[in-house]
């Protein structure tokens, strides 16, 4: 089982796994951990599990800094069959395990080197119990920096935190794209299909916490996280 890290949105990250054959089992646990330049100033918000996670991940202890960079370990254990969820993964494919919002920009990576495995948080996936851990692989856009040559459209929240009305803004290339917000647990808990590129979200009823906002079209996928007072 393979893994890496993509970006999603100007503020948002993906975890995603990618295995070598046909997986129906267990996902027994994963360990990684992040790093980060410390003059950066990056921050991560609280992670958000996919709906139907196999697996629940959360931060292992605190963050930590090691002479110029930061790092932070995610540790997490599954007990359930992906046969009995009914959604068996594919050989090739990747999978989202989970989705990190953050604050700031800069160069954030899936990091395994001498400090993650002094303090065991090196890459480590096992499988129905047994140790499956295959590779650490980059994409293009895991670093977060945004120039104005970026031509990527953007997804827009404000403000944040919101008390009762959440405005957006995208490209009008977006219109027809379907936008929700997910809640911590990656429950859906409000869609729409956009009409127009700008708009106003009633989030009266939406408990306090960290949100996702996440708009899909075209097989694209981008998230900008919010905090709901």
């Amino acid at each position: 089982m393979d893994i890496t890290l993509l970006r999603t949105g100007e503020h948002m990250l993906d975890v995603r796994v990618r295995p070598a054959d046909h997986f129906d089992g267990v996902f027994s646990s994963v360990v990684f951990t992040l790093r980060w330049d410390a003059v950066t100033g990056i921050v991560l918000s609280p992670a958000i599990a996919p709906e139907n996670a196999p697996l629940t991940i959360t931060h292992s202890g605190q963050v930590t800094t090691n002479e110029n960079a930061m790092y932070q370990v995610f540790a997490g254990f599954g007990f359930s069959s992906l046969s009995g969820n009914g959604d068996p993964w594919e050989a090739g494919q990747e999978y989202t395990i989970l989705t990190i919002p953050f604050i700031g920009s800069g160069a954030i990576e899936l990091m395994n080197d001498a400090f993650t495995t002094g303090r065991n948080g090196g890459y480590y996936v096992t499988l129905n119990g047994h140790d499956h851990t295959g590779l650490i692989y980059d994409h293009l856009s895991t670093t977060v920096d945004r120039t104005a040559n970026d031509a990527d459209p953007q997804l827009l929240a404000w403000p944040s935190p919101a008390i009762d009305v959440l405005n957006y803004s995208s490209s009008p290339e977006d219109v027809g794209g379907l936008l929700e917000v997910l809640d911590a647990a990656g429950r859906r808990v409000y869609n729409e299909r956009l009409s127009a590129s700008t708009g106003r979200i009633d989030i009266t009823g939406l408990t306090s916490g960290t949100y996702l906002l996440r708009l899909t079209i075209g097989g694209q996928v981008r998230g900008f996280s919010f905090q709901k007072q």
